[in-house]
């Protein structure tokens, strides 16, 4: 049954997450031919999914919500298939501008997700501190 439990909220993330791609998508657009929303897409998706698996780690969530909106609602939101269409219509109108994009969404998305999971610490700690401090 747990099984079907993560195997739902994957499927339900996914869809959330794939409208959301389209949501922003529509809404940014591109730079002339350098596909901005895609860019914004890979790298905010990133910094959230920092944010989840720290925050996971962190509250011990179970296996099927970390399923849900990691694998679920940012696999949908920012895909490898979007990043591969926007670098082969850069290659083919403007070879350099492919060569930005891949370079910044494959630095752009790690840093963004070392983010998101270091801001989690960072204040998880600072609320850590206050607590103590109120106890004392």
């Amino acid at each position: 049954m747990q099984e079907w439990k993560r195997i739902a909220a994957i499927s339900l993330g996914g869809a959330i997450g794939g409208l959301l791609r389209a949501l922003v998508s529509l809404a940014v657009g591109s730079w002339g031919k350098f596909p901005i929303d895609y860019s914004l897409i890979n790298i905010v998706g990133s910094f959230l999914l920092g944010v989840i698996q720290q925050t996971a780690l962190r509250r011990t969530w179970p296996d099927w919500l970390i399923a849900g909106l990691g694998t679920g609602v940012m696999g949908g939101f920012t895909t490898f298939s979007t990043f591969v269409e926007g670098t082969m219509h850069l290659f083919v109108d403007v070879p350099i501008l492919g060569f930005v994009y891949i370079l910044a969404s494959g630095l752009g998305g790690p840093v963004a997700a070392w983010s998101g999971q270091w801001l989690i610490v960072a204040w998880s700690q600072r609320f850590e501190r206050s607590a103590e401090e109120v106890s004392a």
